[in-house]
């Protein structure tokens, strides 16, 4: 990070309504260079959009650039001693160090962000998760690609009376595709809850799960739902007033049973 020489600008600030209407503006005479202290986050992805926010000091009115065109920058807001922007990164982009200036008319100031492989995608299988009281399952978590980061994922039940799993936390070591814990699930009682995995490099995922000692078998002539949602595949059973439909939904699946030989549903 560097620091621009000094010499004097007008600084005029403005303050937003919540609507994004301006309500007042300030005008002072600058004599700073821009500073920067700190970038968080630091560490960015390719083919990403992210807010990026920087503290200082000279920064309103402050412009940014990357030489290699690697980054587009978007809603610049800055004061004095904050700049934030949406930053939007190539999906060709070089993996390391990336150099970004911000400059003003009294000098310029510069940080590096660290571009990294696509943010891999967090998968369970099998799904959808369904038990029965007393039942236990082994959870295959996987990642869809391998990362250039380790990822610490913290592991949670919705609702501990309903099912509980056999660790908190699972590590995904830096170019592994699956996690260095083994992951198992139980039920407990009937209901609905969700099982999520939280962690700080690859975001939140959901799944649902679904504890049931109900045994459902298609009639002839009778329909049963299957849902996919965001988060998983829902299985969806009726009439089960203690089961809640769980969501969002992107797409339904109706199977009609015209043979008179009743099958389950696994």
């Amino acid at each position: 990070m560097s620091q621009g020489h000094s010499q004097e600008r007008v600084v005029s600030e403005y303050q937003y309504d919540e609507t994004g209407n301006v309500i007042s503006r300030t005008q002072s005479l600058s004599t700073q260079a821009p500073s920067i202290s700190a970038v968080s986050p630091s560490i960015v992805r390719r083919n990403q959009t992210l807010t990026i926010n920087v503290t200082g000091t000279g920064l309103s009115g402050a412009q940014l650039n990357e030489q290699n065109g690697f980054f587009t920058f978007s809603d610049i807001t800055s004061t004095n001693e904050e700049l934030s922007f949406t930053l939007s990164v190539a999906q060709d982009a070089d993996e390391g160090p990336s150099e970004v200036s911000v400059s003003t008319g009294l000098g310029t100031a510069f940080f590096s962000l660290d571009v990294r492989n696509e943010l891999p995608i967090l998968g369970v299988s099998p799904t959808p998760i369904t038990l029965t009281p007393g039942s236990n399952e082994n959870l295959n978590v996987s990642l869809s690609i391998v990362d250039s980061l380790n990822n610490s994922v913290s592991v949670s039940i919705g609702d501990n009376a309903i099912a509980t799993v056999s660790t908190s936390e699972l590590n995904f070591p830096q170019g592994s595709l699956t996690a260095n814990q083994e992951l198992s699930i139980s039920g407990l009682a009937n209901g609905n809850t969700s099982l999520t995995f939280t962690s700080e490099t690859l975001g939140t995922y959901i799944f649902n799960v679904i504890v049931t000692d109900q045994e459902f078998v298609l009639t002839p002539g009778s329909t049963e739902s299957f849902n996919s949602a965001a988060v998983g595949l829902n299985k969806l059973f009726t009439p089960t007033p203690d089961i809640t439909e769980q969501g969002p939904f992107f797409a339904e699946l109706r199977i009609n049973k015209l043979s008179s030989a009743p099958d389950a549903i696994n």
